[in-house]
């Protein structure tokens, strides 16, 4: 699969013998001398994957790299190392810097080719697949906050039902406690009818003890 690659690279005998043997891949090859084109270079072409320099006549390559990894487009582009030190050191360095490989110099013309190809595979393969990984965090996300406000409803319903039963044992205990607030209560009715029912009652003696009166007299006068 053909790949677009940037080459930020001081050496021009590097450069060009690096881009000559991936054009033959046809792969797409940008080849920046300094760190700041680079940089630019990776912003403009957002390429599958860069050849870093870790020497650099204006910047090192670490300085570069992280720039690139602070960047939204950029912090996941397929970065490697590209220089002569030892393999050792060099493997050390790249992880230091944050790289994702190591190619090392001067080129080896038989496995280049095939080595970068590698990378590009991966790097593909990571930009097909980003998108379902993203809808899977996104779904995963939404399953979570599901979950999470289910709970907070079922912790409500739990709170609510706690505080209804100890209203109702405080009713309970109030009740056990003054079991003769409520006697009082219906004795106090019972008395309040009592005085009223006693109160119609003198009240019609004293009706009926003035009609007697009143036919006393009209027989006296006859």
């Amino acid at each position: 699969m053909s790949a677009t690659i940037v080459i930020i690279e001081d050496n021009a005998d590097s450069s060009r013998l690096a881009k000559k043997l991936l054009k033959r891949s046809e792969h797409t090859v940008h080849i920046a001398a300094d760190g700041e084109t680079g940089f630019d270079m990776v912003n403009e072409y957002q390429p599958d994957l860069v050849l870093m320099d870790l020497g650099l006549p204006d910047m090192d390559g670490q300085t570069v790299v992280a720039m690139l990894r602070q960047q939204a487009d950029t912090k996941s582009t397929m970065i490697l190392a590209f220089t002569a030190y030892p393999p050792e050191t060099a493997q050390q360095m790249a992880e230091a810097y944050g790289c994702d490989g190591v190619i090392t110099k001067p080129i080896d013309t038989r496995g280049f080719v095939q080595e970068i190809q590698m990378y590009v595979d991966k790097a593909l393969a990571a930009k097909v697949n980003a998108p379902q990984a993203e809808d899977a965090n996104e779904e995963a996300q939404a399953s979570a906050d599901t979950t999470k406000t289910s709970r907070t409803e079922a912790a409500k319903l739990v709170s609510a039902e706690g505080a209804s039963a100890v209203q109702s044992t405080e009713a309970e205990q109030s009740e056990a406690e003054n079991p003769s607030g409520a006697s009082l209560e219906a004795d106090t009715k019972q008395t309040e009818t009592s005085v009223v029912t006693d109160e119609t009652t003198s009240a019609d003696i004293s009706k009926k003890t003035s009609s007697i009166e009143a036919n006393t007299d009209v027989k006296t006068e006859d």
